[in-house]
Parts: C-alpha cells; sequence; structure tokens
C-alpha cells in the first residue's frame, strides 16, 4: 500500500523518473523511459491487485492465522524494492483495526449497536423523539457482523434503512455509509442495507464501504499520501480543496474497487459537498478520468488505476496521474469515439473536458477512421429526425475538437436524399411541415458545401 512517496532506491528513482519526463517526447525514442515506463505500470497493477486482495481478506471471515499468510503471501506479488513499505503499511493498518475492536470490547455486548448508532446520531440534527424512534426500531432490526474483530458492519433491514433516511441519518440515493472514526477513541463502522431478514448485503457495496475504512484508519495512521493544492489560492478555498480532495479520492478509490462504474457516479457522492465549484471541479475530473481509462482501456487494468488515484495530491494531479497510463500518438478507434460522442450530449460542460482530453492525450484521427465512424452512424437511423439530429451533433462535436473534416460536406450530400425519403414517406404531400423539412434539408446541405472533389 505504497500511498506515500516511494522509498529510496533504484525502482523508485525510475517511477519519479517517469513523472518528470512524461509528457516528453523522448519517451517513445528512449529505451530508458520506455524501462521506467514499465516498471511503473507493473507498480500499478500490482499495487491494484494487493488492494483488491486486502479488501476481499477483510470480508472473508478467515481465520486470523490463515487471513495473515494469505496476506503474507500477496506481499510477495509486490516489485522487491516496495515490500518493506507496503508491508509497513499493512502493519499501521492492522493497527488500526485492533484499535476499532478494543473500542468496541469497551462497551456493554448489548450496547453496542444503540452506542454505534448515537455516534452517528450525533453528527446530525435530530430530536429526541426521532433518536428514541430509531433506537427502538434498531432493536429487532439490526445486527453487527464483524467479519473480522474492528471490521464493524451493521447489517440493517430495508425498513430500517428508508427510516434512517427520513431522519436524515443517510443520504436520499444511498445504499450504505461509512461512518468516520476521526479520534481513536471512536470507533469506524459500516452501515448497510440487508435483503429481507438479515441476508448478506450486495458485496459490491460492502467492498466499497471497507474500502473507506481502509482509506480512513490509514490516514488516521499517518500513512495515506496527504493532498496539497496548486498555488494561488487563498488559505480558505485551499483547505477546502484539500478537503474536497481527501472525500473525492477516497470515494473515486471504493468506486473502482467496487462492481459500479466510476464514470456514472454524481459528482455530489464524490465530494459530498453542494458548492458549485467543487461539484464542478469534482465532475470535470471523473469525466477526465473516465476518458483516460476507456482510451487506455486495451492496454492496462483496471485496477491499475487504484494507484494512479491513491498517489495523487490534487484534482490536476488525478488527472495526470491517469491520463499517464493512455498510450500516446494512438490512433483513436470507434469504440472510444463513441464513447466520446455519448458524453458529449451530456452539456456544454462535459464537451469541454472531452475537448482537453482530446489535446492533452495526443489521439491520433485520422480522416478515413473518422470518416468510417460517422457512415456506420448515420447509416444505422431509420428516420430523418434521428438522422438530421444526429448530423448536426456530429458537426458540433467534430467541430468543438478542432478536426477539419473535408468529407463533411460529401457526408451531407451522400444522406440528402434518405431525409427526403423520409420525409415523403412520413407527411402528407400538402403538409406544410413537409415543406419546411425539405427546404430545410435543401439549405443545410448546401450550407456544408456538397464538394465536387474530396481529399
Amino acid at each position: 500500500m505504497s500511498f506515500r512517496e516511494q522509498s529510496p532506491s533504484s525502482y523508485g528513482a525510475q517511477i519519479i523518473q517517469v513523472e518528470a519526463v512524461k509528457s516528453s517526447d523522448s519517451i517513445e525514442s528512449s529505451g530508458v523511459i520506455s524501462s521506467v515506463e514499465r516498471a511503473r505500470r507493473k507498480l500499478a497493477e500490482a499495487h491494484g491487485t494487493f488492494y483488491q486482495m486486502l479488501v476481499d481478506e477483510y470480508l472473508s471471515g478467515r481465520p486470523e492465522e490463515v487471513r495473515r499468510e494469505r496476506l503474507a503471501s500477496n506481499l510477495l506479488m509486490l516489485p522487491l524494492p516496495v515490500r518493506d513499505l507496503y508491508r509497513e503499511g499493512l502493519m499501521r493498518l492492522e493497527e488500526e483495526i485492533k484499535t476499532n475492536a478494543r473500542n468496541i470490547s469497551y462497551i456493554e455486548k448489548d450496547q453496542v449497536i444503540p452506542t454505534l448508532l448515537l455516534s452517528r446520531m450525533d453528527e446530525v440534527e435530530i430530536d429526541d423523539g426521532q433518536k428514541d424512534e430509531v433506537l427502538k426500531k434498531a432493536e429487532t432490526s439490526v445486527r453487527l457482523v464483524q467479519p473480522l474483530p474492528g471490521v464493524a458492519i451493521l447489517e440493517v433491514e430495508p425498513d430500517f434503512f428508508l427510516l434512517l433516511k427520513k431522519v436524515g441519518l443517510v443520504r436520499k440515493r444511498a445504499h450504505a455509509i461509512y461512518s468516520k472514526a476521526r479520534k481513536r477513541d471512536e470507533i469506524g463502522f459500516m452501515l448497510v442495507q440487508g435483503d429481507g431478514i438479515f441476508r448478506l448485503s450486495d458485496e459490491g457495496v460492502r467492498r466499497h464501504e471497507l474500502s473507506h475504512m481502509i482509506l480512513d484508519f490509514l490516514r488516521r495512521g499517518e500513512f495515506l499520501r496527504k493532498p496539497e493544492t496548486t498555488s494561488g489560492f487563498s488559505k480558505k478555498v485551499s483547505d477546502n480543496r484539500i478537503e474536497a480532495f481527501y472525500m473525492f479520492r477516497d470515494e473515486a478509490v471504493a468506486y473502482l474497487v467496487d462492481p459500479r462504474r466510476f464514470e456514472s457516479v454524481d459528482q455530489s457522492y464524490l465530494v459530498h459537498s453542494k458548492n458549485s465549484r467543487m461539484l464542478k471541479l469534482a465532475g470535470d475530473t471523473r469525466d477526465f478520468a473516465s476518458l483516460c481509462m476507456k482510451a487506455a482501456s486495451e492496454t492496462t487494468e483496471s485496477d491499475s488505476f487504484i494507484y494512479a488515484a491513491l498517489t495523487s495530491r490534487n484534482f490536476e494531479d488525478f488527472k495526470q496521474k491517469f491520463l499517464a497510463f493512455v498510450p500516446k500518438r494512438e490512433k483513436i478507434k470507434g469504440n472510444l469515439f463513441a464513447y466520446m460522442m455519448r458524453m458529449s450530449g451530456r452539456g456544454e460542460r462535459v464537451m469541454g473536458v472531452i475537448a482537453d482530453f482530446w489535446r492533452q492525450s495526443e489521439i491520433v484521427a485520422s480522416q478515413d477512421s473518422l470518416k468510417d465512424y460517422c457512415s456506420e452512424t448515420l447509416n444505422g437511423l431509420d428516420n430523418h429526425v434521428d438522422l438530421i439530429d444526429q448530423l448536426s451533433r456530429l458537426e458540433k462535436f467534430l467541430t468543438n475538437l478542432g478536426l477539419a473534416m473535408p468529407f463533411w460536406g460529401q457526408l451531407f450530400f451522400q444522406h440528402q436524399e434518405r431525409i427526403r425519403r423520409m420525409v415523403t414517406a412520413n407527411y402528407d404531400v400538402n403538409s406544410s411541415a413537409r415543406r419546411e423539412l425539405l427546404t430545410s434539408v435543401t439549405l443545410t446541405v448546401r450550407s456544408n458545401k456538397a464538394p465536387t472533389t474530396t481529399t
């Protein structure tokens, strides 16, 4: 769990060297840099595998001796120069888990659940009547599960979970929460919704919340890389951005651990804020990183991005860490182009992120590949409304990326007769809407200059 700077070693020095030169043209031509890139990718993949294994082990319920043997075995999978660093991180994490277990053991057994719920209620302003209602219903609707002493999970019945949402202890659209242990005498615990009478809750949700617990304990154990802002901000703004990034990074890792897609998570869940600037920053960073993951999907294991997230220090650094996995000067593939097109439909903010990614990634777009994609997309449409709309969207999308399309007028011209036939088939011959659409199609094609020659 190398969440801090790498320890001094030739391997660590190589990683730092990659960060310093990753934007240089020499990356493609220098054998030294290529070997450094391979080393960084190897570490990132090993880290992601180790982190996923760690989550699995802490939820497995295996006996302590078996768990320790498996953890020790998995440490050996890591590159040799970083094993001691990861071993230290693991020791600090397990010490914090033991502290959590001791804090739970100090409470009378029948008072553990009420105590944990009250600690959560103390963070939210609810009246005494609501507290009493929650504690009364908890007697038959909540149970404490500890797959490992100190990894505390409150599993609650669906009706009780709805009550927690009603009184404000859980966000309206949440499926679970992790309640942080900010001090060592506090107890960190997960609260998840069961399905029916204490059936196991969704495993992805449990993995997500356990990731929060792991990072919370590593932060408390002073082993988690500390965020820092770029220069130019006031102290108040810097502090807000640091706290927002702590939350963002924590959530990003948790969504990379469980099966849910990071790209679709609402930004308010990533920074737990209503501040419009922070929400935009979170949304831009999430979308940029998602584009990087899509572009690198054929060359990079998804778990590798856990390492990219955890080693980042701020929102911009997060983007650059993800961008480092995108192959330079790679020819764009149809699936990435389609992905960007879908994203562009979410508005001007996202289109700006796509344009920024396009510029920084240095992906190559050949005329033939784009022409093939556009033709394939348009040929699959069977009504004039969708065809006209898609033509318009494609034109706007390519223009925003700064791509000169010498075939564009030809593309409009080729589909003019298709649109005319569709309109004729769907509107009465004397319909004013029919006349207006046919006129509009003619003007649109003329404005795009159906070419006599193309390149």
